[in-house]
């Protein structure tokens, strides 16, 4: 992979990354399968872990993760969404810190991250999709000379 990951998929670019949401959903990056699969596979663990503590660190939880569940939670994530592209999971982050998915009380758990993520993929990208529809063909046609 020619970039450095964490320059461009680091946490440091989660709101330049998930602002524009047609961009997210209707341009193709790398799928975390893609990058995992490769020897970028620990930096992208290590950005993953990061987003997480950067959503824990957003909520007003008392009870946090321990960095071991961080970097399980990353790795299910990877395992249970390969498909995911490495800029729709900077979106969902920011979906979860700004209340798309509810708050949570008190603590931060991986079911509910997990849970979260689960409706994120199969309920809240495809509706997107239908209703923005008419918006991918800005995203992804191709210039030709």
């Amino acid at each position: 992979m020619t970039p450095d990951i964490t320059t461009k998929y680091g946490l440091h670019n989660l709101y330049v990354i998930a602002q524009n949401a047609e961009r997210v959903i209707f341009t193709p990056a790398p799928t975390l399968k893609s990058l995992y699969n490769t020897d970028t596979g620990p930096a992208l663990v290590d950005i993953i872990t990061a987003l997480l503590k950067h959503l824990e660190d957003f909520t007003a939880a008392r009870t946090k993760l321990q960095p071991q569940q961080r970097t399980a939670l990353a790795n299910v994530i990877i395992c249970r969404y390969p498909n995911l592209y490495i800029t729709q999971l900077h979106l969902f982050v920011l979906l979860c810190m700004s209340g798309e998915f509810g708050k949570f009380y008190d603590r931060i758990d991986p079911m509910d991250i997990t849970a979260a993520l689960h409706d994120y993929v199969n309920r809240w990208i495809p509706l997107y999709v239908r209703e923005h529809w008419y918006d991918r063909d800005k995203y992804n046609h191709k210039e030709t000379s």
